[in-house]
């Protein structure tokens, strides 16, 4: 019996180390999940070609605190697609294209269709990135994400919308708690976007 508990005893010490060994391991990348909202086809029929671009005034991504959580940051996001009864992993991108890819799935899930090549006729949409922030605050990881969006026809603004958020959650453990945070604010933002109301601005 006296062994029966050290064994325990021991193999409970053995998985915490374990855990804090995998909490402690040096990241080169980010893991962002991105939840889908529900399908729809009320945009079937419709074309874009979608354009990322960084135009951040403040390029560092990481407050001070966060920068050393995240010293081995290779500026490269793992993207991850959630879909309600699936998860799929996309990829691992730069910011711009972190952006792309979210609202590329988001749009065909509306049933636009991305255009692959910008044609002169073709609509654009811009997403112009204007603040991406991860920081820990009093043991809090705090980000704030803005961008704006605009359809362009003919190379002329005609719908533009402003989108910003920011959420928190406390650090429990590691760096997890900081992902979980940044995929939450994510698929906020890019899901708040109306475009709808984009669309029927721009009478498309």
């Amino acid at each position: 019996m006296k062994r029966t508990v050290q064994f325990f005893l021991m193999l409970g010490f053995f998985l915490m180390v374990a855990v804090v060994v995998a909490g402690c391991a040096a990241k080169s990348f980010i893991q962002v999940g991105y939840r889908l909202p529900a399908a729809s086809d009320e945009f079937k029929g419709k074309r874009v070609f979608l354009d990322c671009k960084d135009m951040r005034s403040d390029q560092a991504i990481f407050g001070p605190n966060a920068q050393a959580e995240f010293k081995h940051f290779s500026g490269l996001f793992s993207l991850s697609v959630n879909q309600g009864d699936k998860s799929i992993v996309v990829g691992a991108f730069d910011l711009p294209t972190l952006f792309k890819k979210a609202f590329a799935k988001r749009f065909e899930r509306l049933g636009i269709d991305i255009a692959a090549e910008q044609e002169a006729t073709t609509p654009v949409i811009e997403i112009i990135i204007k603040k991406f922030q991860l920081d820990l605050v009093d043991r809090n990881w705090v980000s704030a994400l803005t961008y704006e969006a605009r359809l362009l026809k003919d190379k002329q603004v005609v719908a533009q919308e402003t989108v910003s958020g920011d959420a928190e959650r406390f650090k429990v453990f590691g760096q997890g708690d900081a992902e979980k945070v940044l995929g939450d604010i994510f698929t906020e933002v890019v899901n708040r976007l109306d475009v709808g109301k984009m669309i029927g601005q721009a009478s498309l």
